[in-house]
């Protein structure tokens, strides 16, 4: 079923989500349930980031790597964890997300770590979104206003103070978004002022998933194949386990094309998307992108076929800089997108393997491999009884 054919499905999702005030899904949060972080800000595992090597970061994103701290606590559920600015000579500091994917902010939840000598935005921060593109792409940074559930506080103190911050209208879909704004001057030595971050996260909307049935991998617990296996621990790519101890390589083989990928127990159609966590390492993990394929299987393996349509969204664009970011080792999540296939029972990725520094084999890594489906249509008189329903809510609402 073509992507398009789900437009119905997402207006009915929008009545609906207009008639609850919903405030949409976690768009940052990691964690192994949580599929819309996954694909539109988070980082495969923690202790990764992509701050860092003279550059501010693809999807968590700062001004600065103060202390050489990771940011990838801004976003691992923890309001009270620690990360800083500290450092940095910008007139301006700043911290948010750049996204994978476009969606809408309907709430940001910002934890603001401060010390006694600094931490804090000189006054109230901006709050600005990533309008028409990704940056490297040629976005533009563009404020927008909100509402804050408490007047913006600037004193220093050793703690954290929460704020709810809720946009005062529809955002609609942006690449991203961050706090901005001079920080406030510290004491004789630390007078260039920093912000500190606890959590920002972000809740809103990801059209992509009114098309595609985010919340059913079908995957998990199929049979996971492998061109070689460095630890011989199959089942690693198809466990559902995004964490740093869950993750095989290639590493060892010889052979000029590699593959990862799952065999499914039954035919599924209208396969449609799949989901890519590499594991990589300073010496490699990773596919060149010239050779690289997406295929599919409908006899179980015997043949591959080569999917049509497919788009990777930032990966190819993104790739060179997460591999000369060192803190890239522990990989971000991909969602790829393909035209629908039906009667599939298996995906895999295929191509050379990638390597620099001497590896001269090359080989490839993953944590985490999802297969999805496009949301299925449902009959006329569901989307009747459910538009309905919604026109009905909206009328008590008045």
């Amino acid at each position: 079923m073509p992507v398009h054919k789900c437009m119905s499905l997402f207006a009915i999702g929008a009545l609906l989500l207009a008639a609850s005030g919903a405030y949409g899904a976690d768009l940052t949060t990691f964690s192994n349930a949580n599929v819309e972080a996954r694909y539109t800000t988070s980082l495969g595992t923690d202790y990764g980031d992509t701050i860092g090597n003279g550059g501010q970061g693809l999807y968590d994103y700062a001004s600065d790597r103060g202390n050489g701290w990771s940011w990838w606590t801004m976003n691992d559920g923890d309001p009270y964890s620690n990360v800083n600015t500290y450092g940095g000579a910008t007139a301006e500091d700043f911290a948010g997300y750049q996204f994978k994917l476009p969606a809408s902010i309907t709430e940001i939840n910002f934890s603001n770590r401060i010390y006694g000598d600094g931490g804090t935005f000189l006054a109230t921060p901006r709050v600005e979104v990533l309008r028409g593109a990704p940056l490297k792409q040629g976005g533009v940074w563009e404020e927008i206003a909100v509402t804050w559930s408490a007047a913006y506080d600037n004193t220093f103190v050793d703690g954290h103070r929460q704020y709810q911050i809720t946009p005062s209208a529809d955002t609609g879909n942006v690449w991203g978004v961050r706090l901005i704004g001079a920080p406030a001057p510290g004491p004789a030595g630390d007078s260039g002022g920093w912000i500190g971050v606890g959590e920002i996260q972000v809740s809103g909307n990801l059209p992509i998933a009114s098309q595609i049935d985010l919340h059913n991998n079908l995957a998990l617990g199929q049979t996971a194949i492998w061109s070689h296996m460095q630890y011989n621990e199959p089942w690693c790519l198809n466990d559902g386990d995004f964490t740093i101890w869950s993750w095989e390589t290639t590493w060892g083989g010889a052979d000029a094309n590699d593959y990862f990928g799952v065999l499914l127990d039954s035919p599924k159609d209208d396969v449609c998307a799949i989901g890519v966590t590499f594991k990589t390492f300073w010496d490699g993990g990773w596919f060149e992108l010239g050779g690289m394929k997406v295929q599919y299987t409908t006899d179980g393996g015997t043949t591959w076929n080569d999917v049509t349509g497919l788009d990777m969204g930032r990966f190819p664009d993104d790739l060179d800089y997460l591999i000369n970011v060192s803190t890239w080792e522990e990989a971000a999540p991909f969602l790829w997108t393909f035209d629908a296939v039906d009667g599939v029972n298996g995906m895999r990725i295929y191509g050379p393997p990638g390597g620099i520094n001497g590896d001269v084999e090359h080989f490839v890594g993953a944590l985490e491999m999802e297969i999805f489906a496009a949301v299925p249509e449902p009959a006329s008189w569901t989307l009747l009884a459910l538009g309905g329903l919604a026109l009905l809510a909206l009328r008590r609402r008045r």
